[in-house]
């Protein structure tokens, strides 16, 4: 928390570890319960800043794994070593400039905000089925929107979505399967929770 939090933090990894004053006394759990207090208190009277850190958290969480906003530790991701925008970038001056320039932007935005879309889209599809889909679409998003409340109260990365990802890519297929179907949704007879 200490190092997603202070004036001198950006929403990712930082080299300070502690920018939010804090006094702090006892033993090694009491010290760390104060200093969640500190920075808990630092949030709530910086709003500015803490909007600030948020939407940034909030990228570096949901960026793509490489690209030009994506912020995160990733290196040891098995994806990583062929991913064609890391082979793009690698392989010329001209590639480097394509990946992390701004049609890389553009194109690191749309798969951005086309994601959250799916996910969203997704969640409304089985929302709308009122069975045990909506139950289903529930626990998803109860379990996706935890893991993201997290990242905005310690630090954006996007490693920290690989937990996440079954769910969140369940969700993404549910919406790309209803638009490919022309925006009807499969209709599923199951029982009716109560």
């Amino acid at each position: 928390m200490a190092i997603g939090s202070g004036n001198g933090a950006t929403g990712g990894y930082k080299k300070r570890t502690q920018d939010v004053p804090c006094e702090t006394t006892g033993t090694a759990v009491q010290k760390d319960n104060q200093l969640v207090k500190c920075i808990l208190k630092w949030y709530a009277t910086n709003p500015k800043e803490t909007t600030r850190l948020f939407w940034n958290k909030s990228i570096y969480f949901w960026s793509p794994w490489t690209g030009p906003i994506a912020n995160g530790t990733m290196a040891r991701n098995p994806w990583v070593s062929f991913s064609p925008a890391i082979s793009i970038a690698s392989a010329s001056n001209e590639g480097y400039k394509l990946v992390v320039g701004n049609f890389g932007k553009l194109i690191s935005w749309i798969w951005l905000f086309s994601g959250l879309a799916l996910l969203f889209y997704g969640y409304s599809i089985l929302w709308k089925q009122r069975n045990l889909e909506r139950f289903i679409a529930n626990l998803a998003a109860i379990v996706i929107t935890s893991n993201w409340a997290i990242s905005l109260l310690t630090i954006g990365d996007h490693r920290f979505r690989v937990p996440i990802m079954g769910l969140s890519l369940f969700l993404q297929a549910v919406g790309i399967k209803t638009l490919l179907r022309g925006g009807k949704p499969a209709i599923v007879d199951g029982p009716t929770l109560r």
